[in-house]
């Protein structure tokens, strides 16, 4: 049963002067958040076999956090696509990019992890309803499926969990 780790970039500073929204790094609060959203992987032992990240300065310095926290380096691709199609959802890069790990991390964007995590889940999930609202900065969405990635439909997954740095405690 494949488990996608659905995780939006920690909170991000501004532009660096004559930068662009691409290279916009993590802020001090966002480093935190990083490392406590990986702490609570480890813990919970949500651990990746692979991993899809935005090639963007955020999704990277995030992604090195969660992994720094888990203590592995599992196999990572940084597919522009993740990047450029931040207002649609993910599922197609999914399809197209998940080959046969069991557990998938993307890190991405919003509204695009939003709109993946209501595109793969049942509409009758319970959980469901907090993230049609909101998905702050390094929430993470555990959506599990039945089948594999290539054949992932919309409303086929279930929320597993859902955790926001707030949920966390200090």
């Amino acid at each position: 049963m494949p488990r996608l780790l659905l995780l939006r970039h920690a909170r991000a500073g501004a532009k660096p002067p004559g930068g662009s929204d691409f290279d916009r790094p993590l802020d001090p609060a966002g480093r935190h958040e990083a490392a406590r959203m990986g702490g609570e992987m480890a813990a919970r032992r949500w651990l990746p076999d692979r991993v899809l990240c935005s090639p963007a300065r955020r999704t990277r310095e995030t992604l090195d956090a969660v992994l720094q926290a888990l203590g592995r380096r599992p196999d990572t691709d940084f597919p522009l696509d993740l990047y450029d199609a931040m207002e649609d959802d993910y599922a197609a890069l999914l399809r197209a990019h998940g080959g046969t790990a069991d557990s998938l991390l993307l890190v991405g964007h919003s509204p695009a992890v939003r709109l993946t995590a209501l595109a793969l889940t049942a509409p009758g999930d319970p959980l469901r309803a907090i993230i049609h609202d909101t998905f702050p900065t390094a929430a993470l969405a555990i959506i599990d499926f039945d089948g594999v990635w290539a054949d992932l439909r919309p409303g086929h997954g279930r929320l597993a969990a859902f955790r926001r740095p707030a949920d966390l405690g200090d």
